[in-house]
Protein backbone atom coordinates (compact mmCIF):
# COMPACT_ATOMS: atom_id res chain seq x y z
CA UNK A 1 0.00 0.00 0.00
CA UNK A 2 1.36 3.73 -0.93
CA UNK A 3 1.39 6.12 2.08
CA UNK A 4 -0.59 8.97 1.63
CA UNK A 5 1.73 11.19 3.30
CA UNK A 6 2.25 14.21 1.27
CA UNK A 7 6.12 14.57 -0.31
CA UNK A 8 5.30 18.49 0.10
CA UNK A 9 6.97 18.91 3.58
CA UNK A 10 10.19 17.53 2.39
CA UNK A 11 10.93 20.32 -0.20
CA UNK A 12 12.28 22.65 2.89
CA UNK A 13 14.62 19.66 4.06
CA UNK A 14 15.68 19.49 0.32
CA UNK A 15 16.31 22.90 -0.26
CA UNK A 16 18.32 23.15 2.82
CA UNK A 17 20.34 19.97 1.53
CA UNK A 18 20.58 21.86 -1.82
CA UNK A 19 21.94 24.85 -0.01
CA UNK A 20 24.28 23.51 2.14
CA UNK A 21 25.90 21.37 -1.00
CA UNK A 22 26.35 24.65 -2.61
CA UNK A 23 27.60 26.21 0.36
CA UNK A 24 30.39 23.51 0.70
CA UNK A 25 31.46 23.21 -2.90
CA UNK A 26 32.16 27.19 -2.33
CA UNK A 27 34.06 26.46 0.28
CA UNK A 28 36.17 23.71 -1.97
CA UNK A 29 36.68 25.73 -4.37
CA UNK A 30 40.44 26.58 -5.11
CA UNK A 31 42.23 30.02 -4.56
CA UNK A 32 43.77 31.27 -7.69
CA UNK A 33 47.61 30.43 -8.03
CA UNK A 34 49.47 34.25 -6.47
CA UNK A 35 49.98 36.59 -9.57
CA UNK A 36 47.22 35.60 -11.15
CA UNK A 37 43.05 36.99 -11.11
CA UNK A 38 40.67 35.17 -10.14
CA UNK A 39 38.23 34.03 -13.02
CA UNK A 40 36.71 36.36 -14.45
CA UNK A 41 38.24 38.85 -13.57
CA UNK A 42 41.29 41.31 -15.36
CA UNK A 43 43.82 43.69 -15.26
CA UNK A 44 43.77 46.93 -16.33
CA UNK A 45 45.73 46.74 -19.96
CA UNK A 46 49.10 47.02 -19.68
CA UNK A 47 48.91 46.38 -15.88
CA UNK A 48 50.50 42.88 -14.15
CA UNK A 49 49.63 41.37 -10.61
CA UNK A 50 51.98 41.26 -8.41
CA UNK A 51 54.80 38.88 -8.05
CA UNK A 52 54.62 36.22 -4.48
CA UNK A 53 56.85 38.21 -2.26
CA UNK A 54 55.95 41.67 -3.40
CA UNK A 55 53.43 44.26 -2.02
CA UNK A 56 50.18 44.02 -3.89
CA UNK A 57 48.21 47.30 -5.17
CA UNK A 58 46.09 49.72 -2.93
CA UNK A 59 49.00 49.60 -0.07
CA UNK A 60 48.19 46.29 0.99
CA UNK A 61 51.85 44.88 2.53
CA UNK A 62 52.74 41.32 1.87
CA UNK A 63 51.94 39.26 4.88
CA UNK A 64 55.09 36.78 4.09
CA UNK A 65 57.37 40.01 3.90
CA UNK A 66 56.38 42.45 6.79
CA UNK A 67 58.60 40.64 9.08
CA UNK A 68 61.64 38.43 8.36
CA UNK A 69 61.95 35.19 9.62
CA UNK A 70 65.38 36.30 12.05
CA UNK A 71 62.50 38.57 13.69
CA UNK A 72 59.73 36.16 13.95
CA UNK A 73 62.00 33.16 15.28
CA UNK A 74 63.61 35.89 17.84
CA UNK A 75 60.41 36.56 18.81
CA UNK A 76 58.47 32.82 18.94
CA UNK A 77 61.63 31.06 20.30
CA UNK A 78 61.18 28.39 17.13
CA UNK A 79 62.55 27.83 13.70
CA UNK A 80 60.67 28.37 11.11
CA UNK A 81 59.73 25.16 8.72
CA UNK A 82 58.29 26.87 5.87
CA UNK A 83 55.87 29.38 4.98
CA UNK A 84 53.81 30.93 2.51
CA UNK A 85 50.83 32.45 1.26
CA UNK A 86 47.63 31.13 2.50
CA UNK A 87 45.44 29.13 0.94
CA UNK A 88 42.51 30.55 3.47
CA UNK A 89 39.85 32.01 2.47
CA UNK A 90 39.81 34.96 4.28
CA UNK A 91 38.62 38.79 4.18
CA UNK A 92 42.14 40.04 4.27
CA UNK A 93 44.14 40.81 1.03
CA UNK A 94 46.84 39.09 2.39
CA UNK A 95 47.60 36.61 4.38
CA UNK A 96 50.44 33.91 5.32
CA UNK A 97 51.11 30.70 6.95
CA UNK A 98 54.09 29.51 9.16
CA UNK A 99 55.06 26.00 10.20
CA UNK A 100 57.57 25.63 12.98
CA UNK A 101 60.05 23.21 13.51
CA UNK A 102 58.98 20.97 16.51
CA UNK A 103 60.01 18.01 17.85
CA UNK A 104 56.43 16.19 17.42
CA UNK A 105 53.44 16.67 16.59
CA UNK A 106 52.19 17.44 20.27
CA UNK A 107 54.67 19.69 20.06
CA UNK A 108 53.15 21.11 16.98
CA UNK A 109 53.26 25.27 16.08
CA UNK A 110 52.01 27.15 13.36
CA UNK A 111 51.07 30.29 12.58
CA UNK A 112 48.59 32.80 10.08
CA UNK A 113 48.76 36.37 9.93
CA UNK A 114 46.65 38.63 8.04
CA UNK A 115 47.14 42.33 7.10
CA UNK A 116 45.23 44.83 5.44
CA UNK A 117 46.63 48.33 5.21
CA UNK A 118 44.11 50.26 3.35
CA UNK A 119 40.34 50.60 5.03
CA UNK A 120 41.16 48.53 7.85
CA UNK A 121 40.03 50.29 11.18
CA UNK A 122 36.32 50.80 8.81
CA UNK A 123 36.08 47.05 8.54
CA UNK A 124 37.30 46.66 11.80
CA UNK A 125 34.40 48.64 12.71
CA UNK A 126 32.13 47.60 11.09
CA UNK A 127 32.29 43.66 10.64
CA UNK A 128 33.99 43.12 14.11
CA UNK A 129 33.95 45.52 16.75
CA UNK A 130 30.09 45.39 17.26
CA UNK A 131 30.08 41.51 17.79
CA UNK A 132 32.84 41.41 20.08
CA UNK A 133 31.84 39.04 22.69
CA UNK A 134 28.87 38.01 21.11
CA UNK A 135 28.66 34.17 20.84
CA UNK A 136 27.96 33.93 16.96
CA UNK A 137 31.31 36.12 16.83
CA UNK A 138 34.58 35.72 15.95
CA UNK A 139 36.48 37.81 18.53
CA UNK A 140 35.82 37.61 22.33
CA UNK A 141 36.78 40.55 24.17
CA UNK A 142 38.66 43.62 23.87
CA UNK A 143 42.29 44.32 25.27
CA UNK A 144 44.14 47.54 25.62
CA UNK A 145 47.18 48.67 25.07
CA UNK A 146 48.16 46.77 21.96
CA UNK A 147 47.71 49.29 18.67
CA UNK A 148 44.91 51.68 18.50
CA UNK A 149 42.24 48.96 19.30
CA UNK A 150 42.78 44.78 19.78
CA UNK A 151 40.29 41.87 20.84
CA UNK A 152 40.92 38.51 21.28
CA UNK A 153 39.19 35.36 20.04
CA UNK A 154 40.20 32.45 22.23
CA UNK A 155 43.31 31.91 23.86
CA UNK A 156 45.17 31.51 19.81
CA UNK A 157 43.60 34.62 18.28
CA UNK A 158 44.00 38.64 18.47
CA UNK A 159 43.22 40.95 15.86
CA UNK A 160 43.96 44.52 16.19
CA UNK A 161 44.09 48.12 14.43
CA UNK A 162 47.21 50.54 13.88
CA UNK A 163 45.69 53.64 11.96
CA UNK A 164 44.11 51.95 8.93
CA UNK A 165 45.56 48.96 9.17
CA UNK A 166 44.07 45.66 10.13
CA UNK A 167 46.28 42.71 11.48
CA UNK A 168 44.85 39.13 12.32
CA UNK A 169 47.09 36.58 14.27
CA UNK A 170 46.41 33.08 14.79
CA UNK A 171 49.03 30.80 16.80
CA UNK A 172 48.57 27.65 17.28
CA UNK A 173 51.05 25.81 19.85
CA UNK A 174 50.54 22.67 21.18
CA UNK A 175 52.03 20.81 24.09
CA UNK A 176 55.50 22.79 25.03
CA UNK A 177 55.15 25.34 22.50
CA UNK A 178 51.33 26.07 23.95
CA UNK A 179 51.92 29.95 25.03
CA UNK A 180 48.19 32.14 25.36
CA UNK A 181 50.77 35.07 25.16
CA UNK A 182 52.59 34.64 22.12
CA UNK A 183 49.73 35.94 19.58
CA UNK A 184 49.91 39.23 21.51
CA UNK A 185 53.84 39.20 21.22
CA UNK A 186 54.01 38.74 17.71
CA UNK A 187 50.81 40.80 16.69
CA UNK A 188 53.60 43.58 18.99
CA UNK A 189 56.08 43.21 16.85
CA UNK A 190 53.76 43.44 12.95
CA UNK A 191 52.14 46.24 14.39
CA UNK A 192 55.80 47.79 15.12
CA UNK A 193 56.73 46.56 11.34
CA UNK A 194 53.32 48.56 9.50
CA UNK A 195 54.58 51.29 7.43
Amino acid sequence: MRSTTSARPQLPILTALAALALVLAACGAPNPPVGTNPPGATNAPGATQPAAGTNPPGGTVDACSLVTDAELEQVTGLEIANKGPSGLATVLPSVCDYEFTTDSVFNHASLTMGVMTSDGRSYYETYFEPFIGDESGYLDEAVSGIGDKAARGGTDTIMAVRGDALVDVQYVGLGDNRDEEMPVRIMQLVLSKLP
